[in-house]
């Protein structure tokens, strides 16, 4: 049973980093998109 719930808490924290790494990423290329448009 404490297995099992420790497990639910892994992919908690993996999917709230994923969400986070995808967030960043965007931002990244978001700001990335800005900037060419500047320099265009």
């Amino acid at each position: 049973m404490e297995q099992a719930s420790h497990n639910s808490q892994i992919s908690r924290v993996f999917s709230v980093v994923y969400l986070l790494k995808c967030n960043v990423l965007q931002c990244n290329f978001f700001f990335w998109f800005i900037v060419q448009c500047s320099a265009g």
